[in-house]
C-alpha cells in the first residue's frame, strides 16, 4: 500500500512543478504522442488492452507514460471486456506493470454482463498483471445489488474480490420477491 501513497504524493507534486514552470531533471520528456492508441498484446498475440489518449508524454527516466484523459480496456483471451478504466490524467509503466490514474476514476468490471460493477473513486492504482486495484482515498462502489461506499479498497478482479478497508457504508437492494 505505501506504493501507493507514493503515487498520490506524486500526482501532487507533478501539478505543482508544472504549474510553477520549473522542469525537474526527472520530468524530461523525450517523446510524445497525440491522439494516441496504445495497444498491448500477449506472448500468444492476443490483445490484451487498449487505451486511448488524447496526449501521451514519455518520461524516460522514469519510465512511463504520463496521459491526459485516459481511456483503456482490458480484454480476456476470448476477446471480450474484463474492465474498463477511465480518468482526468494516469501514468502508464513502460512495462504496463502499473497504472496509476486521478481525477474522476472511473472502473468498470465486467461491462459487457448483467454482473458490472462500477468503481468510483479520485485516486486508482491498477496493477494488470495481477488484475488488482488499489486505492486509499474514497471510494463508491455500484452494482445492480446497491451501492457501498467507504476508503480506501483492493479489488481484485481475477477472484471477483473487493474489500473496502474503513467507513463502510451500504445500501442493498433486495432480490426476493413476496
Amino acid at each position: 500500500m505505501s506504493g501507493f501513497i507514493a503515487s498520490s504524493l506524486y500526482f501532487d507534486s507533478e501539478d505543482i512543478n508544472h504549474s510553477s514552470g520549473k522542469t525537474l531533471k526527472n520530468e524530461s520528456i523525450d517523446f510524445f504522442v497525440t491522439d494516441a492508441t496504445l495497444t498491448r498484446w500477449s506472448e500468444t498475440g492476443a490483445i490484451q488492452s487498449v487505451t486511448q489518449t488524447p496526449l501521451a508524454e514519455h518520461k524516460k527516466e522514469q519510465n512511463l507514460l504520463k496521459l491526459q484523459t485516459p481511456f483503456s480496456k482490458s480484454l480476456r483471451t476470448d476477446g471480450s471486456t474484463e474492465l474498463t478504466l477511465k480518468a482526468k490524467k494516469g501514468f502508464l509503466m513502460d512495462d504496463n506493470s502499473r497504472f496509476d490514474v486521478a481525477g474522476d476514476v472511473q472502473l468498470h468490471h465486467n461491462p459487457e454482463s448483467e454482473s458490472e460493477n462500477l468503481l468510483l473513486t479520485e485516486q486508482l492504482a491498477y496493477f494488470p498483471p495481477t488484475g488488482v486495484a488499489t486505492s486509499d482515498v474514497d471510494v463508491e462502489f455500484l452494482n445492480n445489488q446497491g451501492r457501498t461506499e467507504g476508503v480506501g479498497m483492493t479489488l481484485d478482479t481475477s477472484k471477483n474480490t473487493l474489500n473496502i478497508l474503513s467507513r463502510v457504508r451500504g445500501q442493498y437492494v433486495s432480490t426476493t420477491s413476496n
